[in-house]
């Protein structure tokens, strides 16, 4: 529904679920993952449908993240947490094996166990520090073959609490590790390689060094085939005598490309080529079916961007990293690539039904359906610029703009475009249209009964009448010169809170019942900038940058009268209003307040997020938070019950009961009579038309029940007042209500 700081919207990495209690016996469940997105990817293995992703996320932390892998399908499963390393390492190789898995880093590897009860979710057992730097490790059962520095390691795993070496051998010049069978391939310099025997793990053997030099570097070993890569070709040499290898076969471009990474997947090659054309550089990745070495069959290629990176499980899988999202390629699947997933945060969500409707900045929105334990998209369209949603029933708009030029300060038009959600599987585009004014990204989108209310940052306010979904028409528009954040639209009465070029915060309240530039009849003054505003009843909740949310009792618009201020542990994001509850964003948590008692300060409880808040959407007891690296649903139900046990609304049953006064109109004296929930410090503030105090009276405490007060007509300085309109407002420190009243002379 709102766009987010920019600073706010910083990229990161899946982090671990957690289960968070509340104060006074609250439980708020994280119930599901709704969507994930990734860090910088290092390294992948896989094990059957399960692929485990290393990443790191932008605050150096590093990840394990299990993903279901099915046809045209990536579930999302589980996140763990690898021990820190230093932030200028970091984890090079993951490898999967059975029960087991490990990750490697220079000097260091990690051993965890895929437990019986959660087969996708890594348990870590134990670190091993190595000595030098990683080269290559593969599994065998559980033995671990190393190869780090000039050392290659035998190890024991049986316990994978306690490692044990089994056996070790120096090689100092050897770079790469291949396996094949019992037999270890270890890449030298200049076409050389040596093969080592580790049949009996305990006891490796040394069987020597090729006897004639290979044409390029050891790249892979396939049975009894060598993959060897050079400037431009990748040949196949017969290793049945490992020593005495013969070339049986190559592939190349026709000396056009040069070769760049090479993965071996089973029987299936793939390679990646490079070629400088007029100082671009072009890439592409080619498929070979290897199985016949000697007459290698081509399957393929795709064009990729020479930037985007590969990485390979292995088996059959790679991960191609573009920028904004990771490709799943499964090489034993038709099209081989099989799903993406976004990198980038979770910028806006909202709700309708049973269904989320999540973008994920950059790169695309989706549908998903939340009453699925693994929620996979129903129906998603790419789109890289939203900058706002709503959706009221089965109405969704979006707007969307982006950055232009070498500056990045000029903006497109913002395009309004309205969807159907009557089928939830799929998007359905009614109509769009340019938004009028300057361009300038679309700060926030309200549908407000069959008006569409768009605050359009320094491009002003624009109202557009959607009664006719096919051809939505401008209503009201104007640029109050300010920068408007957020707006609400209620009858004839637009609250728009924006900062204008002087820096001044306010909220101001125009009056739209006659044509024309609307009529300001109140502004709100503001400390900091406004991020949010909320309307419920006669009262009108707003954030702002400055840990503080203010609540204005708006019962006569052209008066408001600032009912109260509650001081928020840090700065706030977001919030939204469910019946008696209020639940507020911040960065790292979220909170729900008891509407009623919000003043008092003291939330239901707080639930810390593994990750930096961006959005927030409600699902009847269903809290959505999207973060930079997630989108979850919490359960709710008993905080919410809580806040609602009463059954009070806290615009029906307010703090002070205004009985009313009389005479009104009246000449004189006029008394004023209402009724306190509670016993109260009590001071009652007179306002003229113009919002001036004119008179204040201080009763001091007074107790739970009806009271009356007298005004006599006059001013603080004992003078009578003008005929005219005149406002009372009754407050304690807490809370406050306003009436209206004539007086005559």
């Amino acid at each position: 529904m709102r766009k987010k700081q920019v600073w706010l919207l910083v990229f990161g990495l899946i982090a671990v679920m957690i289960n968070c209690a509340y104060a006074q016996g609250v439980n708020i469940q994280e119930e599901r993952v709704l969507m994930t997105a990734l860090g910088n990817v290092r390294a992948i293995s896989s094990s059957g449908h399960y692929s485990y992703v290393v990443s790191r996320d932008t605050q150096g932390r590093d990840f394990i993240n299990a993903y279901f892998v099915d046809y045209l399908t990536i579930w999302p499963i589980s996140t763990t947490q690898l021990p820190v390393i230093d932030y200028s390492d970091h984890y090079r190789a993951i490898k999967v094996s059975g029960d087991l898995l490990c990750v490697f880093a220079d000097n260091r590897a990690s051993v965890f166990e895929l437990t019986l009860t959660e087969p996708v979710t890594p348990v870590w057992r134990s670190d091993i520090t190595m000595d030098g730097y990683f080269r290559n490790a593969e599994f065998d059962g559980n033995h671990l073959l190393t190869l780090y520095g000039g050392l290659l390691t035998s190890w024991d795993l049986t316990d994978p609490a306690l490692p044990v070496v089994a056996d070790s051998i120096s090689i100092p010049n050897a770079s790469s590790l291949f396996c094949s069978g019992t037999l270890a391939y270890l890449g030298l310099s200049n076409g050389e390689y040596q093969v080592v025997d580790f049949a009996d793990p305990a006891n490796i053997q040394d069987l020597g060094t090729n006897q004639a030099p290979i044409d390029g570097s050891l790249a892979g070993v396939m049975d009894h085939t060598l993959i060897v890569g050079s400037m431009w070709s990748v040949m196949f040499f017969d290793a049945t005598d490992p020593l005495n290898p013969v070339n049986v076969g190559h592939v190349d471009e026709q000396g056009i490309f040069d070769v760049g990474e090479i993965f071996l997947l089973g029987d299936k090659l793939v390679i990646r080529w490079y070629m400088e054309l007029y100082h671009d550089i072009s890439s592409h990745y080619s498929i070979h079916d290897i199985s016949h070495p000697n007459l290698p069959q081509y399957l393929g290629s795709e064009n990729i961007n020479s930037n985007y990176l590969l990485y390979s499980d292995g088996r059959s899988r790679l991960i191609l990293d573009k920028w904004q999202s990771y490709a799943f390629i499964d090489l034993n699947q038709e099209p081989n690539t099989i799903a993406e997933i976004g990198l980038s945060s979770f910028a806006n969500i909202a709700t309708s039904g049973n269904h989320a409707f999540i973008y994920q900045q950059n790169y695309a929105l989706s549908s998903h359906y939340l009453d699925e334990a693994m929620p996979e998209p129903d129906a998603e369209i790419r789109v890289t610029d939203l900058q706002a949603m709503d959706i009221v029933g089965d109405l969704l708009v979006t707007s969307q703009s982006h950055g232009v030029g070498e500056d990045g300060w000029q903006y497109s038009p913002n395009v309004v475009s309205l969807y159907s959600l009557l089928n939830p599987y799929r998007f359905t585009l009614i109509s769009s249209f340019t938004c009028t004014g300057e361009a300038w990204p679309t700060e926030e989108v309200r549908i407000v009964g069959d008006k569409l209310v768009l605050s359009n940052g320094s491009a002003g306010v624009a109202i557009y009448d959607i009664s006719d979904f096919l051809a939505p028409v401008l209503w009201r528009s104007f640029d109050d010169q300010r920068e408007d954040k957020s707006s609400i639209l209620e009858g004839n009465y637009l609250y728009s809170g924006g900062v204008d070029s002087y820096s001044n915060h306010t909220i101001k309240i125009y009056d739209l019942s006659y044509p024309g530039v609307p009529l300001t009849i109140a502004t709100i003054p503001l400390v900091s900038q406004i991020s949010h505003m909320e309307k419920v009843g006669n009262l009108l909740y707003m954030i702002s940058q400055n840990h503080t949310l203010r609540i204005w009792d708006v019962t006569y618009p052209a008066l408001p009268v600032e009912y109260g201020t509650l001081t928020l542990p840090e700065t706030p994001i977001d919030f939204l209003i469910h019946t008696n509850a209020m639940v507020v964003l911040f960065a790292d948590s979220f909170a729900i307040y008891k509407l009623s008692d919000l003043l008092e300060g003291d939330p239901v409880g707080t639930c810390p997020l593994q990750g930096v808040g961006i959005s927030l959407a409600l699902r009847g007891n269903d809290v959505i938070i999207g973060t930079n690296n997630k989108a979850i649903l919490y359960e709710c139900r008993d905080a919410f019950a809580i806040c609602n046990a009463s059954g009070e609304d806290p615009t029906d049953v307010p703090q002070v009961q205004l009985l009313g006064c009389y005479p009104n109109p009246g000449r004189g004296f006029i008394t004023i009579e209402y009724r306190l929930r509670e016993a109260a410090n009590i001071t009652v503030d007179i306002y003229n038309s113009r919002g001036q105090r004119v008179n204040s009276m201080d009763y001091g405490m007074q107790e739970t029940g009806p009271q009356t007060v007298v005004w006599s007509g006059e001013d603080e300085q004992g003078t009578a007042c003008r005929s005219g309109i005149y406002y009372y407002r009754i407050r304690s420190k807490e809370y406050g209500v306003s009436g209206k009243m004539v007086l005559f002379e």
